[in-house]
């Protein structure tokens, strides 16, 4: 199993942590080369790889992907849980471009590309796979922040990439977690709004 870098530190051990009792080989990626080796000595399992992967350098995937796959020799399950982007809530009016082009980066654009080279090297080495993407709640809900339009398009793009890959046999799913914890949550959008 592969799981791509998430901001949420936590989550991504978790997820590894499941995968590893269950007897899977995982390899875990960040952008931080030492939480990643933190982890990896936390949890001394052979089979558990790190490799320091930006989700924002989109020049890297492909080498980064290769990279991943060498390691592995085959993957036949991705987890795609790239999250954040705000530090937190502003009033509607007052986002900016970049903090929207950001957000979106990190949530939509990074997604779609890793759904994008997974499919095709599960389709090109005829691997009856699993894609799993991790969105989120707020995907669902009517925000007019720019975290929750980046994630109605991860929502969006699971549900497409999942009708175009199940002719070859490759699931794909995802989760949507509730409200979780997080810095940005400490200004809530409700307060930000009160300030508008």
């Amino acid at each position: 199993a592969l799981s791509s870098a998430a901001s949420d530190v936590y989550k991504r051990q978790a997820m590894a942590k499941a995968y590893l009792a269950e007897g899977a080989e995982v390899i875990v990626t960040g952008r931080s080369k030492e939480k990643l080796s933190n982890f990896q000595l936390s949890e001394s399992n052979a089979k558990l790889h790190t490799l320091v992967w930006d989700a924002l350098d989109f020049d890297s995937y492909k080498q980064k992907f290769d990279e991943a796959v060498s390691m592995m020799g085959r993957i036949d399950i991705f987890v795609n849980n790239v999250g954040g982007g705000m530090s937190k809530y502003e009033p509607w009016n007052a986002y900016t471009a970049e903090v929207l082009d950001r957000t979106y980066d990190i949530n939509t654009k990074s997604m779609f590309l890793m759904c994008q080279m997974e499919g095709l090297y599960m389709i090109d080495n005829k691997i009856k796979g699993n894609i799993l993407n991790i969105t989120s709640i707020a995907g669902y809900q009517r925000l007019f922040d720019p975290y929750a339009v980046a994630k109605w398009g991860a929502h969006s793009l699971t549900g497409g990439i999942a009708r175009k890959l199940i002719a070859y046999d490759i699931v794909v799913n995802g989760i949507a977690p509730g409200t979780c914890l997080t810095s940005c949550l400490l200004y809530t959008s409700d307060a930000a709004d009160d300030k508008a």
